[in-house]
């Protein structure tokens, strides 16, 4: 893991090598206030993206078209996930069988959710996927469900139909409204907490990356914050977050 302009607090030597105090959650880059954990699910929490995945698998060259229009920039987030979606054919339970066999969570993450847990820093799942998928990966890891904030799919006869989040008609950025702005959630919890720190990789974690307090990254979102000077702390997996917030207590560093 590489320590790149790290946006609060300068992270010592002992700290890039992951001897950090345990005791960082009871008052995180000491800002003598409460602290709010929010975490990308596809891509972050899990190995894969479980919404490109399905794409992949059910879509035809109808999703092709849809995915070239959206990474040339000619058509936005929100309408590009409601066009795939209302194209693919599976039944509520194809998708939820398909979720649990193909998409892997993090080895390291029900480690981290518990080391939260213990240290008092609640956490939060925000994606711009589907509740749908979330509850069925934490259901099968036996995992205790945060908070999630999340769009829907609704399963009908008729087809699958998107439940978006938000309604973002203003979003200025260049892939277009999402159905769920991380934006407005990581703003929402700096009123609540007063120090988001933002975990993600992905397009659409660019958002909440710009509003959060601290910022760490990885894949895509470790590329948008170097090209754009936005301070983060790059890493590859939980497994290098848990040593990060909760490796060795050091009675040296005063939280």
């Amino acid at each position: 893991m590489s320590v790149v302009r790290p946006r609060t607090v300068p992270l010592t030597g002992r700290q890039q090598r992951g001897e950090v105090c345990g005791r960082w959650a009871a008052g995180p880059f000491r800002t003598g206030g409460k602290c709010m954990l929010v975490a990308d699910f596809d891509g972050t929490i899990t190995r894969q993206d479980s919404n490109a995945l399905l794409v992949e698998v059910f879509g035809g060259q109808y999703n092709q078209e849809i995915e070239r229009l959206y990474i040339a920039g000619q058509m936005g987030t929100r309408e590009a996930m409601a066009k795939h979606f209302a194209n693919l054919h599976l039944t509520e339970q194809q998708y939820i069988d398909f979720i649990l066999r193909e998409i892997e969570i993090d080895p390291g993450f029900p480690e981290f959710c518990r080391n939260a847990q213990k240290y008092g820093l609640p956490l939060a799942v925000v994606s711009g996927g589907y509740v749908n998928a979330i509850e069925a990966v934490f259901r099968r890891e036996g995992l205790p469900l945060p908070a999630v904030h999340a769009n829907r799919l609704v399963f009908t006869p008729q087809g699958i139909r998107n439940e978006f989040y938000h309604e973002e008609p203003d979003c200025a950025m260049d892939f277009g409204p999402c159905g769920n702005c991380k934006a407005e959630h990581v703003r929402r919890y700096k009123q609540e907490y007063g120090h988001v720190v933002f975990i993600g990789d992905g397009l659409t974690d660019r958002c909440g990356a710009r509003w959060a307090d601290t910022v760490f990254a990885k894949g895509r979102l470790a590329a948008y914050c170097e090209e754009n000077d936005l301070p983060y702390t790059k890493f590859e997996d939980f497994a290098e977050l848990n040593q990060l917030f909760f490796g060795r207590v050091s009675d040296e560093y005063s939280c």
